[in-house]
């Protein structure tokens, strides 16, 4: 049957699919594209569209394109909206009741915190509706919660797709509203939700990634070490990655059969034209910078050539920057037990939380008033200063010039920020760097996207001193 919501006020279709009978395990895109993207009009005498108020549909809208949005910047850019998630996930979100309160909820409390913001624009600032938006952020959640309670009370319920979906999204609320110890709470359940489903290859491979992402930001946000081991894909054998290249090679309409395998081999020497980064990481890291320029490149390829890239490019995007984010979590932190606190150690840790700024800014899109963002930065600053930047200077000077380059895009602090354009510019004097254009070349034989380069590269210049 045809499900969807529907604004009471403004008459305006968000959401319409096709889902089966019991509606539990659906993972069908029919009819959810033109419906989700184009807010269809909606047919009065439809009675299976669930009505909601216009501060809901608000909400809705403002997670379907600014918190889900710039995941991922273009690579779904050629079905008219940009974003990793799989539709079959928006879908999803929105035809569930526990899923879509946890969404309203996402909404409101990221939304409160851009609009608390002093950074952001003017048009987006308002103190007092941020202070109500936290209020319905709570209740959205606190009805969420009381949805799935009484979802685990029948068995048949309890552990469907929608459950854990619904459960994971539920986790995010806390951590948006600033309760990591809830937030951890609601990861813990999740966690139990799928043991109990038979581990994290027994999800459907579209929602496997969304845990993924979802349990690698938990756990870095309270610096632990994942629980939650990478699903298998297709693409990677023994955590060794197919090329992009290779993939992105494959027409678009090419098909593929769904069990097929690829080959990963080594790579026969560094992607990165400068050996920079293959001389600086320790391997684990190298292998995520390796991940992270191949995510790079396909989001360039799609921007250049938006035909180029099929289900299958997008399945390999997908499992890629779950790896990636996977990784990034894995690596060691300076609170446990046994790491060496030296200086090396200090290096590759900073550039760990740079990685997960570039995620996050570079390849999510994602700018300076988003939370995670701020909340990354904070981290990231904390390490660079624990650096002997005197002493990378004289080394490594083209790893510090890119450090500080991702650091500028994400900071918030306005005096953090002055520090790091001085940084900035030391750097580009000693490297004799002397337009935007040759920084733009330096930082591109490392990791830069074309986003992030015509979002922040000319403005940071712009604003040497």
């Amino acid at each position: 049957m045809n499900l969807g919501v529907v604004c009471a006020q403004c008459g305006r279709l968000i959401l319409q699919k096709t889902r089966d009978e019991d509606g539990i395990e659906h993972n069908g895109l029919a009819g959810a594209r033109q419906g989700l993207l184009d807010s269809a009009p909606h047919d009065p005498f439809d009675s299976s569209a669930i009505p909601i108020s216009h501060k809901m549909h608000g909400l809705i809208h403002h997670y379907i394109h600014l918190v889900i949005y710039p995941t991922n910047a273009p690579i779904y850019q050629g079905d008219g909206f940009r974003d990793l998630m799989n539709v079959a996930q928006i879908s999803l979100a929105l035809s569930d009741p526990v899923c879509m309160r946890a969404v309203m909820a996402i909404a409101a409390s990221q939304l409160s915190t851009i609009k608390s913001n002093a950074l952001a624009p003017y048009h987006w600032k308002g103190r007092e509706e941020a202070k109500q938006l936290i209020d319905d952020a709570v209740y959205h959640m606190s009805e969420g919660v009381r949805l799935l309670n009484e979802r685990f009370e029948d068995p048949k319920q309890s552990l469907t797709v929608a459950s854990v979906f619904g459960a994971a999204l539920l986790g995010l609320c806390p951590f948006y509203l600033g309760d990591i110890s809830l937030a951890e709470a609601h990861h813990e359940g999740m966690l139990k939700m799928i043991e109990l489903r038979g581990g994290i290859n027994a999800l459907p491979r579209y929602l496997a990634s969304q845990m993924i992402r979802l349990s690698s930001n938990m756990t870095w946000k309270k610096k632990t070490r994942t629980r939650l081991p990478m699903y298998n894909s297709r693409f990677r054998e023994n955590g060794v990655q197919v090329s992009a290249i290779e993939i992105c090679n494959k027409g678009a309409d090419e098909l593929f059969p769904a069990n097929r395998r690829y080959v990963a081999l080594q790579p026969a020497s560094s992607p990165f034209r400068n050996n920079s980064f293959e001389t600086f990481l320790w391997g684990e890291l190298f292998s995520i910078a390796c991940d992270l320029h191949m995510l790079s490149y396909m989001l360039d390829l799609n921007a250049r050539h938006p035909r180029k890239l099929g289900s299958v490019q997008r399945e390999y995007f997908e499992d890629t920057y779950a790896a990636v984010l996977h990784a990034l979590a894995a690596f060691q932190y300076p609170d446990d037990i046994g790491v060496m606190k030296t200086a090396a150690y200090y290096r590759q840790h900073a550039w760990r939380l740079a990685a997960i700024m570039y995620v996050k800014s570079g390849i999510r899109g994602w700018d300076k008033v988003m939370h995670p963002i701020k909340a990354a930065n904070n981290e990231y600053i904390s390490a660079l200063h624990a650096l002997d930047l005197e002493n990378l200077w004289v080394s490594m000077p083209e790893i510090l010039v890119w450090l500080l380059f991702i650091g500028t895009c994400g900071t918030w602090d306005g005096v953090e920020l002055s520090w790091m354009l001085v940084e900035l510019r030391r750097g580009t004097r000693l490297l004799d760097i002397k337009s935007a254009q040759e920084l733009e070349k330096l930082l591109k034989s490392m990791l830069l996207t074309n986003s992030l380069k015509e979002r922040h590269l000319y403005v940071i210049w712009q604003a040497f001193p």
